[in-house]
Parts: structure tokens; sequence; C-alpha cells
């Protein structure tokens, strides 16, 4: 199937959860009606569209965000950047993603952006996925990161155990984008 089919195969998800991250890590968002730049759910699909093939299972297993990132003095933007994450296969390790997540690829992008262009901040991010506990960590500490406006589509699943659930995230994944 071809991207242009694709991307009229997928709608852009919808925000299923929002929240900040402070010094402390995740928190409620201070401002409960506000929306996310929606270029930010449109460029995840973009890059999920250019990096995947939809039509096959195994790709729906990978998360992809996209961070809004700004200059830190006017708050102008300066680009959207987008990435996806690479997991393990199905059936390893819990099912869960042993790979560079998203937002380590997106990390590394700013850092190297930031010694091009200077101080810059990530203003917003949208990923399809919460992002998982080791994320907000990674997140927490990078000062460019503190008070980002984070949404999401979907939750992570879990059986009662709390075990992650990687077909039921995927899933999910396959229904926010109306598949």
């Amino acid at each position: 199937m071809n991207q242009s089919i694709q991307r009229e195969a997928l709608r852009t998800p919808s925000i299923g959860g929002v929240f900040e991250i402070g010094a402390e890590g995740a928190r409620q968002a201070d401002d409960k009606a506000r929306r996310p730049d929606s270029q930010l759910a449109l460029r995840t699909k973009d890059a999920r569209i250019k990096d995947t093939d939809i039509e096959d299972e195994s790709s729906w297993f990978r998360n992809f965000a996209t961070f809004k990132i700004v200059s830190a003095s006017a708050r102008e933007l300066l680009a959207y950047e987008s990435s996806g994450n690479l997991p393990s296969a199905p059936g390893t390790v819990n099912d869960t993603c042993l790979g560079i997540h998203s937002e380590g690829w997106l990390s590394d992008r700013l850092q190297k952006l930031r010694r091009m262009h200077g101080e810059l901040v990530v203003s917003e991010m949208f990923s399809e996925r919460k992002p998982c506990a080791e994320c907000i960590q990674l997140l927490k500490f990078q000062p460019a990161c503190r008070g980002v406006f984070v949404a999401f589509a979907v939750s992570h699943a879990g059986n009662a155990s709390g075990r992650k659930n990687a077909g039921e995230m995927a899933a999910r994944l396959r229904r926010a984008y109306g598949l």
C-alpha cells in the first residue's frame, strides 16, 4: 500500500490523556482545558506511515512520538521532531520494548539541535502510547523538557498482575487510528 493511501486509511488519533513533566516527574496538567498542538498527532501519524507498513501487524508494536521544539527565549517554533522506537519481538522478555524508546531518540535529536541552535526547549509532546516510567524519568532530568505538556493516544495495557501486554497495546493503538 503506498503512503498516500495509508495516510487516507488512518485517522489522526485522538487524545486519550495529558500530563506535564515536572522536577518530580509526571503530574496532572495544570491547565486541564489546554489542548495540544494539532500538528503533533498529525506529524506522529505521518512518521508512522513513513517508517512502517500499517498492514504489517508487527508494525503496531512500535510507538511513535513527536516533540514540538521552540526557542527558550522567544518560544518561537523551531521544529517538530518525530521518531519511532526499536521494539523487541513479541514473545520475548515480557513482550516489552527493549530497544531505544521513541522518547530516547527524540532526546538525542534535541541535544544535537541544541548544539546547533543554542537554547531550545520542548514545549509539547505527543506520543501514541503514554510514556513509560523510564521515559518520564529521562524527560524529567532534561532541563529542556521540564514543564513539557504531554498528550498521548492510548495508555498502557496490563493484565491483573500489572504485566504489560504488548498485543493489547498494539490493538488499542490500531483502534486509535480507526483500524
